[in-house]
């Protein structure tokens, strides 16, 4: 079946994950997301933004370029440290015009951190959470 259930044709991806999954998988903005590798997360510093899955997407706007972040809960305090490290880094890459985006929908889960970080957060000493679903 595809991404949408049978009869009441409910979708089963919301579309902006898939936006976001798509974002990934765009080699002309691969080397950005490689670049922003070197933004670690201010209170678990073994891990990237992105690795956490708080990086979500990044899309081309005009001359600029969009970084969407999703906080790993409402309220995080370090949202406006990460908006600005990601902000600069992509400067850094000759990317002027930058615009964060931070959405709150859907909700960050613990499924979004990237298995290589599960492994890390483990040898940093902290349990690293199994899938949410």
């Amino acid at each position: 079946m595809s991404d949408t259930a049978a009869a009441g044709r409910i979708p089963l991806t919301p579309a902006e994950l898939l936006e976001d999954a798509h974002s990934r998988e765009d080699r002309a903005l691969a080397g950005l997301w490689a670049l922003l590798e070197e933004v670690k997360d201010p209170e678990i510093p073994v891990l990237s933004v992105r690795e956490l899955g708080v990086l979500r997407a990044l899309r081309r706007e005009g001359n600029g370029i969009c970084a969407v972040i999703t906080p790993t809960y409402s309220g995080c305090p370090a949202m406006q440290t990460i908006a600005t490290e990601i902000r600069e880094a992509l400067a850094r890459a000759g990317e002027s015009e930058v615009r964060i985006e931070p959405r709150l929908a859907p909700a960050w889960t613990t499924d979004w951190i990237a298995p290589q970080a599960r492994e890390r957060l483990a040898a940093w000493g902290i349990a690293p959470p199994g899938p949410a679903s």
